[in-house]
């Protein structure tokens, strides 16, 4: 009986004027109740890679921070979990609502990738795949921040993915990301990488050098004379060819591989130094083809000079008021600070009426313009 209704019978006595034995209140423990586990057991081929925004993290994991690169791709192995069960905070954001446990003979795998910033934007037709192997199986994954592409600002779609498995008791698990033919791989069960050739190569893309260029801009300003045959009656005339260099170091590159040329030598590295050429002349008669290996030169610095190894040529006929060109040298290491110098070498020439063409040259050898160059790693190489 409640309290309530013992009250009500207590005015009831006291109208009627009966008696009744007094009541006397128990204090009784609640019967115990079998507790039941929350945990939902997963299928043996459980698989999920998530594809929503947001920071993924896995409160059972530990943090790895290994980066992995490939010239289309760039990401960080944040953290790795390798056990029985997963609780409810993680399970959540593979859309599960209760904890997470392997079935007999498995364990759960979970880690999470962050995105980076690729060094080139994916072709849509490039060869860019990422696979995870689990002991003799393989699974092939999609893009991992949903597409390989990036935007303008150089990010992904989103900027992080979990994925979780269910793996046999003690297989060994491998992530792959093969890029250009060559495939670098992270053990998941150790997080570090497998040091091959392939992890080598790409050690550049991990560092992912700054580029400083100074000074900002330098104008090579020299004059030129016409160099007529005397036998043609005509008078030596002369021009100032005046060429402006601006650089352009945040679109540059130090880097193993390199669109249209692939990956450098072993130990080697592409320097694409982006530049703005901007030339100018007194006279339009004047025109000029520079030699881009005779013009252009490196000095590293251990004091070794590098020709370039393109542009080829550059010329009047290609350009009209300016035009970017990318310089490329392949360089060893270390790569710490060097030299560019430009010193035009190649034809000179003065067009007549008539279309009589006349050699020209430079009214004294020009002195070089130099630009001091530093490389700064943004990551020591892992």
């Amino acid at each position: 009986m409640n309290r309530r209704g013992a009250l009500g019978l207590l005015a009831l006595m006291g109208l009627s004027g009966c008696s009744f034995e007094p009541i006397r209140w128990v204090d009784g423990a609640p019967e115990a109740v079998e507790s039941v586990d929350p945990a939902v057991e997963l299928r043996a081929d459980f698989f999920v890679q998530t594809s929503d925004n947001g920071v993924k993290s896995i409160e059972e994991g530990r943090t790895v921070g290994q980066r992995i690169s490939t010239p289309h791709f760039d990401a960080r192995l944040e953290q790795v979990f390798l056990g029985a069960e997963v609780g409810t905070g993680t399970a959540m954001q593979v859309r599960r609502r209760t904890p997470l446990r392997a079935p007999e003979g498995h364990q759960i795998l979970a880690f999470t990738l962050a995105a980076g910033l690729p060094s080139f934007q994916p072709d849509p037709d490039a060869d860019l795949a990422h696979r995870l192997r689990v002991g003799d199986a393989g699974i092939d994954l999609g893009p991992p921040f949903v597409r390989h592409m990036i935007n303008d600002d150089g990010e992904y779609d989103i900027s992080w993915t979990l994925i979780m498995l269910c793996v046999p008791e003690g297989a060994p698990v491998f992530l792959d990301a093969t890029d250009q033919e060559r495939t670098v791989t992270l053990d998941l069960l150790t997080g570090e990488p497998v040091d091959d050739d392939a992890w080598a190569a790409t050690a550049g893309l991990r560092q992912r050098h700054i580029i400083a260029v100074e000074p900002e801009r330098q104008i090579f300003m020299h004059n030129l004379v016409s160099l007529p045959d005397p036998a043609l009656a005509i008078e030596q005339d002369e021009a100032q060819l005046a060429i402006a260099l601006s650089p352009n170091p945040t679109s540059s590159i130090l880097a193993p591989w390199l669109p249209g040329r692939g990956w450098a030598q072993p130990g080697m590295q592409w320097l694409r130094l982006r530049l703005t050429f901007e030339p100018s002349l007194t006279d339009t008669r004047f025109t000029y083809a520079f030699s881009g290996p005779e013009s252009f030169a490196l000095e590293d610095s251990a004091g070794s000079n590098h020709s370039v190894l393109s542009p080829e040529r550059i010329s009047a006929a290609d350009i009209e008021l300016s035009t970017t060109v990318d310089l490329v040298w392949q360089l060893t290491e270390p790569f710490t600070a060097a030299t560019m110098r430009f010193q035009p070498k190649g034809e000179l020439k003065a067009l007549y009426t008539g279309g009589v063409e006349v050699p020209a040259q430079f009214t004294a050898t020009p002195s070089p313009l130099q630009f001091g160059v530093q490389f700064t790693a943004r990551e020591q190489p892992q």
